[in-house]
Parts: structure tokens; sequence; C-alpha cells
């Protein structure tokens, strides 16, 4: 049915809607085009900081429902998801690569099902109720690379039932009611490379003979039934390289020596085990670059037993680069020789093992690169145990329970210190950060987000001039001196700074002084000045900056001289401001532009030619006026889909007639109006009967060899000359 819609000025917006037979929207034409587009997803939906470069398109049913709707991000995916579909739409182009028919109805897969589908390289069919899958199934399918059945209860899988996919690599069978290993054909799925069987009952490893372990990469056996595992159950890993094998949340209780040492693991995880003691045995003689031996805090058991000083001398014939006893309790003391088991690592996980200390015995560990303890009860963190780790690079003490005390010089010890997170540790350091981080002058991260307070002196990170990358996102933040250099100065190498939501004072003169380098920043959730006035004097040393996020701070203007000193940015997001005109952008090319959550309404000529001028921009949840006051602007959103993301939600803010509607799917015609266009018609009527009767006057005048006088006579528009003399014949009107 079609439909003209009116604003209030009399003029037509064009709106051509199809309906289908219960009412519900079928489609919507753009012009000529009569391609379907979703009513409440028109226009590509990009990922995060992603373009498109189509419109998202929909194909409905008689009904009004939709069959399936083409993926935005990739070429040639489709999804069909929660139709309540029973077979693949024949309308569906035989060219996808990839299809999510995820929560539709198919009990059996039968042969040759998604046959006319060629092209397709993924296909998930979870929870589609799939009970059986007969031979040859997908054996069209030939380039299928992933498949995907997660949480179909099945009964039934043919020999076959995966032959013609030469290319599968990964097959997706978790929760599906599978209770041995044997049940799934797998013998001629060579160049797997992820199998994912989480969440089943399979109570044995054994694995099925020609298990094809020589490209697998991953093998997820969580959250099954598995109590015990003998010896030889996983000699089927054997001509595996660098896999994972994860186990995590099984009710694992024994293991026969040897019973993991079978290959190089790349991961282990047993993860949620409570006593690990019996596991040992199982474990010795086993390599594996990371080891996950941590529990998890919801476990309906009940927090596990604490680590045995046995347990611990068990690592000791373990090769492991990686060790994670994350919610753990550590024996006090640690044993004797822990050092020595532990001797070979490179990273190690204590977070939420109940610390308050750094454990005593746990040094020295040459090789140690990567240590965390957040989730502790730490009150400080001086510690003459630090010596211990003289090559550790980074540390974390994230989410400390106890508010965290910075000593002056706490980590001095550590000077190969690369990296450093101390946020959420309910930090307030009245004078901060020197001298706290004295000795850390090889420092290049420090994140010290979302604390109490920090009142910054000047120069407060002249300790670690060799800083890249500084986060104080979340942490309200005071300067303790308000004279030069600035709390920042020095920091020559600084690339990324994150002061979001941190109260700062904008209009402090040296707030960013010295950051010469400065690449990315990040200002959102501060309170400026509504006029944007202070953008131009905080900003105007960091000119070598190419992303700028001022989201939600208030600012209802961006004045030109704001940001005309930054050509090298690449990068701005001002969402969530009051914004109704953006002055400030007009200096500034090929932007990636986000204005989504503003004021806008009218995009004059100037603001339209500079958004023109980014590479893309988002306007999304901006009251966009749709009327004809609009029109330049209706008509570059409309022909840009390759400029302008969110297209889905970036919808008319009015005439009312028009409000939520797509800005995509409307083409205002912007000439007259219906009762201007009859006018026009008759004054054109008019007129032409005018020169008919002005021509037959001067045929008559001619005839009777008289001439017209100059005088005339003006009506509908027209004019004619008129006899006047005293034997003129009027013209029969």
């Amino acid at each position: 049915m079609d439909r003209d819609q009116h604003n209030d000025n009399g003029r037509t917006v064009r709106k051509v809607t199809d309906y289908g037979r219960d009412g519900r929207f079928w489609r919507k034409y753009i012009g000529n085009d009569s391609t379907a587009l979703d009513n409440n997803k028109n226009g590509a939906l990009p990922r995060e900081g992603g373009q498109y470069s189509a419109p998202l398109i929909t194909r409905y049913g008689p009904d009004g429902r939709s069959l399936f709707r083409q993926v935005p991000e990739a070429s040639g995916a489709y999804t069909c998801e929660a139709r309540g579909l029973r077979a693949v739409p024949d309308s569906l182009p035989a060219s996808a690569a990839a299809l999510d028919f995820s929560f539709n109805i198919l009990p059996t897969l039968w042969r040759h099902m998604f046959g006319r589908l060629t092209s397709l390289e993924h296909l998930d069919l979870s929870r589609c109720q799939v009970n059986w899958v007969h031979e040859d199934a997908f054996e069209p399918n030939v380039r299928l690379g992933s498949l995907v059945l997660t949480g179909n209860p099945l009964i039934f899988l043919a020999e076959r039932a995966f032959a013609g996919p030469r290319l599968l690599t990964r097959l997706g069978l978790a929760q599906t009611g599978i209770t041995d290993l044997s049940f799934v054909p797998l013998a001629r799925l060579r160049g797997l490379e992820t199998l994912l069987l989480g969440g089943n009952a399979i109570s044995s490893l054994r694995l099925p003979p020609a298990f094809p372990a020589r490209s697998l990469r991953t093998l997820d056996l969580g959250a099954n039934a598995v109590r015990h595992v003998a010896a030889g159950d996983l000699s089927g890993l054997a001509a595996a390289a660098n896999l994972s094998l994860l186990l995590q949340a099984n009710p694992l209780a024994s293991a026969e020596p040897g019973a993991f040492n079978v290959t190089a693991f790349d991961g282990l995880n047993l993860g949620g085990v409570g006593d690990l003691g019996p596991l040992l045995a199982g474990l010795r003689g086993t390599a594996a670059r990371t080891l996950w031996l941590g529990v998890f805090e919801d476990a309906p058991v009940g927090p596990p037993p604490p680590l045995t000083p046995a347990a611990l001398r068990g690592l000791c014939d373990v090769a492991v680069d990686t060790l994670s006893l994350q919610g753990r309790r550590l024996p006090e003391p640690l044993p004797a020789n822990a050092s020595r088991c532990l001797a070979r690592l490179k990273g190690l996980d204590l977070s939420h093992t109940h610390l308050k200390a750094l454990p005593a015995g746990l040094g020295p560990l040459p090789a140690l690169r990567e240590l965390a303890l957040g989730r502790n009860a730490f009150r400080h963190l001086a510690d003459p145990g630090w010596t211990g780790f003289p090559a550790l690079a980074g540390l974390a003490v994230r989410g400390n329970e106890l508010p965290l005390e910075l000593g002056p010089g706490c980590l001095a010890p550590l000077t190969g210190l690369e990296r450093l997170d101390l946020s959420r540790s309910q930090i307030d350091a009245p004078a901060c950060c020197h001298p706290q981080l004295q000795g850390l002058g090889g420092l290049r991260q420090l994140a010290l987000g979302h604390n109490r307070r920090l009142e910054l002196v000047d120069g407060a990170f002249r300790d670690c001039p060799q800083l890249e990358r500084l986060d104080l996102a979340g942490t309200p933040l005071g300067l303790a001196a308000a004279a030069p250099p600035g709390p920042f100065h020095g920091l020559n190498l600084l690339r990324d700074l994150n002061l979001s939501r941190c109260g700062l004072d904008p209009g402090h003169p040296d707030l960013l002084a010295g950051l010469a380098g400065l690449r990315r920043l990040d200002l959102s959730g501060n309170p400026f000045p509504a006029d944007g006035g202070a953008l131009a004097g905080l900003l105007g040393s960091t000119t070598t900056l190419e992303e700028l996020a001022l989201a939600d701070c208030g600012l209802e203007a961006l004045p030109g001289p704001a940001l005309a000193t930054l050509t090298a940015l690449r990068r701005l997001d001002l969402s969530g401001n009051r914004l109704t005109s953006a002055d400030g952008l007009r200096a500034l090319r090929g932007l990636s532009l986000d204005l989504e959550a503003n004021q806008l309404r009218l995009v004059p000529p100037g603001l339209l030619t500079a958004l023109a001028a980014q590479s893309d921009v988002r306007l999304a949840r901006n009251p966009l006026d749709c009327s004809c006051s609009n029109v330049r602007f209706l008509a570059w959103f409309r022909e840009t889909p390759g400029k302008t993301r969110a297209r889905g939600e970036t919808t008319c803010g009015g005439p009312p007639a028009l409000e939520g509607v797509p800005v995509a799917d409307v083409v205002p015609a912007c000439g007259l109006s219906a009762g201007g266009v009859a006018l026009l018609v008759l004054l054109v009527l008019t007129g032409a009967g005018a020169g008919v009767l002005c021509a037959r006057h001067l045929a008559v005048s001619r005839t009777q060899g008289r001439t017209p006088l100059s005088r005339t006579v003006r009506g509908a528009g027209w004019s004619c000359g008129k006899s006047t003399g005293p034997n003129a014949k009027r013209p029969g009107f």
C-alpha cells in the first residue's frame, strides 16, 4: 500500500510501504529499488569502530514475517535466526557464504538438505531441535569450514553425516547430550582444528580409533562427567602439536600415572578440581605452555581445600611456562622447596588466593616475567621479597580488597618492570605519584584507574620517563599545584592517555603540557564549559593527536578554533553531548567521526560539507529533521551508505508523521504540494485558452485589414493586442 505523508508546510514526503496479510510491516521501497529493507534494522550495523558497504537486506514471507536478513559486517553472510522455519527459504541466495539458522525447527537433517548452498563456509544450526543427521547431509557443501550444532538433542549421527566438507576445521557439538566420544563420526575430518564437546554427559576420555588429532588445536571437553583419567585414554592425541585441552568443571577425582603425558600441550585446563592431590600422578611428566589449576567462585561444592605442601611439590614434575592457581588457598608457610619447583615459571597467577602479603618463600623465581596478585588483601606493597623477581616485567594488583597504600619507592626493587596495573585497588594518595614510583624508570604501561582519589603533583610521573600508556580513567584527580610545568611534564614518549571521568578542571593551562608525542587522548565524561571555549587552550600542545574522545562532556557547541591545530586527527568521538552545531569540524578531513546521541536536528550546508569530508560518520540517536528543510542532508545520507555508520539506528526525530523512521528510508518530494500542482495546471490551461483567443482575434483583425493597437488587456497572466477603432468588434468570448 502506497501512502504519502505530509509535513506541516504541506510538502509531501514519499514513504512507500507494503504490509503482509496480518498487517505487519512487509517491505519498504526506496525509489525504484524493490529490495526489501528491514524496518527496525535498515542499514548496516557495523562492528565496533567498523564500516559497512551496503544496506542490510531482508526478505519477508507472505505473512509479513522475515525469512532471512543479510548480515552487513561480512560479505555473503545471512541470518535466519529464530524465524520458526522448517526449511531453508528458496529465496536465500545460493552464493551465501555464512548462514545463521539457529533457533528454528529442523528435527531431521536429510541428505543434501543444504545442497543448493554450495558456497557455504559457515553454518550455525544451534538449538534447531535436531535429532537425526542422515548420510551425506552436507555432502554438496564442500567449502564448509565451520559447523555449529550446539544445543541440539542428538539421537543419531550417520557414519557419513559429515562427509563432503573437505575444509571443515571447526565443529561445535556442545550441549547435545553426547555420552560417548565414539558417537561422533570423526574419522573423515582430517583437517579439524577445533572440536567443541563441552556441556555433555561424556564420562570417559578414551578416544576412538583414527581420532583426527594431527591438525587439532582446541579440544573442549569441559563440564562433562569425567571422574577418572586412565593411562592410554588420551593416547590418540600423540600426533597433536600445540593442542589446548579443556577439562574444566569436570568432577575429576583421580588420574593414573602419566595419563596426560601424551603430547606437549599449548594449554591444559583442569580448573574447578577440588583436590589436586589425586591428579598429580597423572600430570607427572606433562609439558604444557599454560596449566590452569584454578577454581571457580560459584562452584556448587563450596570452597576447595587448601593446597597441601605435597601438591605444590608435585608441580616439580610438570614442565610449565605459565601456572594459574587462581582462587586456591596457598599453604602457610610455603614448603621450603616451593621456589625450586616453580623456578622455571615465566608466568604465575595468584589472583584471589587470600594473600595479605607476598608469600614468604615464593622466591627467588629468576625466570618469572608476569605475576598476577589481584583480588587479594594487601595493605601496602613495600616488601623485601620483590628482590626475588629480577626478571619481572608485568605486575597486576588489580581489584585489591583493602585500601592499598603506596609508600615511597615501594616497588623500587623491580627495576625491570614494564607493566603495572594498580586499578580498582581503593588507592587514596594526597600527593601522587612521586616518590611512590621511584625506581621504576623502565615502566612503559601504568594503570591507576577507578581508585578513590589521586592528587597529582607537578611532574607527577617524573620517575617513569619511558611511559607510553597511562590509564587514570574513573579516578577523581586533583592538582596539588597549579603552577607549571604540569602533572604530565616530562612524558615525551607517552602515546596513550586515558583521563575519562576524572573530574578534571579543563581550565588548567598546563594540564597537558609536555605531551608532544601523544597519539590517543580520552577526556570523556569530564565537565567542560558548554560553549567548548576551553578546548582550544587545553589541546593546543597536543598537535600530534590521532584519536580524541570527548564523549559525554556536556558540550553544546564546537567552536571553529577548538580543534584547528589537530591536523593529524583520525578518530573523534563527540557522542553523548548536546551539540546542535559543530563549526569546529570544518577544518578537519578524513575523520572517523562519532556524533551519536547529540541534538542535531537541521544539518546546514557548512556542517554537511564537513560531514562529507570525513571517512565515516555516526549520527544515530539525534532528533534529525526529515522534512524538506533538511533535503540536502537526507539525499547525502541516503546516497552514501559506505560513509554513514549505524544507519538502522539513525532515525527521524520529526516531523511527527516520520518519527522513528530510518533516515535512509526517507525520500522527500520537495517540489510543489498537491494544491500547488493543481493551481499550476489551472494556470497553464487558462493561459493556453487565452493564447487561442488571442490568435483568433489577430486572425480576424488581419482579415478585416485593421491593425491592433498597443492597448492591452491583461488576463490569466497573458496579454494580447485589442482594436479600439470606431468600427472595431469585440472578439467573441
